[in-house]
């Protein structure tokens, strides 16, 4: 008699419920293009009676059921050997519960069918034909209720399963400049597709992939140099390297292998060799090179020092082999010399006055680094004098006679000598080094305490050479005995004593000469004579002479002249009366 429910306001779309004529029964139809779901209406029914007291209201539910909706998301999560793991969302049951899903799997080359494995839930492992990407299959998953089975849900492109490869065996490393070269040796595949590359990486520059023959067999060495300035020289560097096959990267944890690796470099130049040659015999010089280079990351090995003359080429010096390698360098010899890791060397045997070159190489395995040429040439000091020539004494001034050094001869064999050094010996004279003089030289001292004095001269040969002091022998000679230099100095005490006349400076003159000691010294002995008067007297005794005028035309007869005899020589000087005239 009654019905709630059937209004367009409650039913769903498509859905309709017509009663009977005789409104004995209720009539529902429902549209392909209804939505599924459950809708539940009210009918109120009255039996014979008809007594409203006895109407009762009924319920009914319509239930829409459809086939499931497809599932959305179909990915492959995971892979293993021969197995993928496939994993979906769910799409809508519409109405009748999901009996169960279908994982289809065809040949990605053929679209022939391989597999269709049924899965409970909307994650479900399935087997494969192989492993890697010439297995590779398409996959498609439906869903099934009581209704039907959905539409097929398809991964977008071919997937497949594999093995990850083991981690490189024998992984190593050497040193480049801010690089490493890494070598490693090719693991076994574990039955996944075959090994094409590996991807290296090291700290402070980008990762690399190196493509490798697929068909090299296990064990095979590969080796691969990384360099980048970002890369320092002399730290600790970690790489690694890791075999990659056909698996999907996005899924694969890759087995890695890694180490610790130390850049290094050829040594680099800090400063200059300092060469040192011999000032002497002129035979040798020393080469040293503390502090003129760096290691640049590895330590240096070897030094080598090479030696040559003006027109030589200096050695080269390499590395032989791969780095870090041997060195490549000429033989040892006296002009190329193998040092270690000494910092200093003194060639030996060398031609004195002559210049050379130097070069210093420093090795470290990464290479042979020349420093620059430094140069030196080692002189040599003149030989002993053998003999010398003189003269004299000569006059060297006012009443002064010397002797004078005109020239010496060296030792044969020795190097020439343009100067020299003398000193003299004998008596009270000073033995003070003088020179070095050009000859000829007149032999003397600073206090004149030569005069009078038996002596003796000892002679250096001496010779002038750019940038350095002058260089003499390395000893004194024998002494050369010379005779005794001569001063004529005036008689201490001299005075001239005028006999009185008429005008006392008129000549002639009359008078005495005296004298409290005469010129002293080693000489042989001391004359004098004044007015036709001569006579001896000790070096350094007083004495007297008269002088008397005999003729007007003879006024000089009154000087006194005094004479040193020495070195079987006559050396005079004459005093003029009136410079000492006293009169009486």
């Amino acid at each position: 008699i009654a019905i709630r429910g059937i209004d367009g306001a409650t039913l769903p779309a498509g859905v309709k419920v017509t009663p009977s004529k005789d409104r004995s029964r209720l009539a529902v139809t429902v549209s392909a293009a209804a939505s599924p779901g459950d809708t539940t209406m009210q009918y109120e029914v009255a039996d014979a009676t008809n007594d409203p007291q006895r109407y009762v209201f009924g319920s009914v539910t319509i239930s829409v059921e459809d086939r499931p909706d497809p599932v959305t998301n179909v990915s492959v999560t995971d892979f293993s050997d021969r197995h993928l793991t496939v994993t979906w969302n769910n799409g809508a049951a519409n109405n009748s519960p999901i009996t169960g899903y279908a994982v289809i799997e065809t040949d990605a080359n053929t679209g022939a069918p391989v597999s269709s494995t049924d899965c409970s839930g909307s994650l479900c492992s399935v087997s494969t034909p192989g492993n890697g990407p010439d297995n590779a299959v398409r996959i498609a998953v439906t869903a099934t209720n009581a209704i039907g089975t959905s539409d097929a849900a398809t991964i977008s492109g071919p997937v497949w399963s594999d093995v990850i490869p083991a981690a490189p065996t024998d992984l190593a490393s050497s040193p480049l400049d801010h690089g490493l070269t890494i070598t490693w040796s090719k693991p076994p595949s574990g039955g996944g597709s075959a090994i094409t590359k590996y991807v290296i990486s090291v700290e402070g520059t980008s990762t690399i992939e190196v493509q490798e023959p697929a068909g090299d067999p296990v064990g095979t060495v590969y080796s691969h140099g990384i360099t980048d300035s970002g890369i320092d020289n002399g730290s600790s560097v970690g790489y690694s390297v890791s075999a990659r096959n056909g698996a999907f990267a996005s899924l694969a944890n890759w087995n890695t292998a890694s180490g610790i690796g130390h850049p290094a470099g050829p040594p680099q130049i800090a400063g200059s060799p300092k060469a040192l040659a011999d000032i002497g015999d002129g035979t040798s010089a020393t080469l040293n090179w503390d502090g003129a280079f760096t290691s640049n990351g590895r330590g240096i090995s070897n030094y080598y020092a090479a030696i040559f003359t003006s027109g030589e080429s200096a050695p080269t010096c390499g590395v032989s082999g791969d780095l870090p390698g041997s060195p490549s360098v000429p033989g040892s010899s006296s002009t190329f010399q193998s040092l270690g890791t000494g910092t200093s060397t003194t060639f030996e045997g060398l031609t004195p006055n002559t210049p050379y070159s130097f070069v210093v190489y420093a090795f470290n395995g990464m290479g042979c680094t020349a420093s620059a040429p430094v140069t030196a040439t080692p002189r040599q000091r003149p030989g002993l004098v053998s003999s010398i020539q003189t003269e004299g004494p000569v006059a060297n001034g006012t009443n002064l006679w010397d002797f004078r050094l005109t020239g010496f001869t060296i030792a044969s064999g020795s190097t020439d000598a343009d100067t020299f050094e003398y000193k003299l010996s004998g008596g009270g004279v000073d033995q003070g080094v003088y020179g070095p003089f050009n000859p000829p030289t007149f032999l003397t001292t600073t206090n004149q305490s030569q005069y009078g004095q038996t002596i003796s001269v000892s002679v250096k040969a001496c010779k002038q050479y750019d940038g350095i002091a002058p260089l003499c022998s390395s000893d004194w000679s024998t002494p050369f005995s010379l005779g005794v230099p001569v001063q004529a100095t005036v008689p201490s005490g001299l005075t001239f004593t005028h006999t009185a006349d008429t005008d006392p400076l008129a000549p002639p003159a009359t008078g005495s000469w005296t004298w409290d000691a005469a010129p002293a010294g080693n000489y042989t002995s001391v004359t004098f004579s004044c007015g036709g008067v001569d006579d001896t007297v000790s070096p350094g005794a007083a004495g007297r002479c008269d002088a008397t005028a005999i003729g007007a035309s003879e006024n000089d007869y009154s000087n006194l002249t005094m004479t040193i005899n020495a070195n079987g020589a006559q050396y005079s000087e004459t005093f003029d009366w009136h410079d000492y005239v006293e009169a009486q």
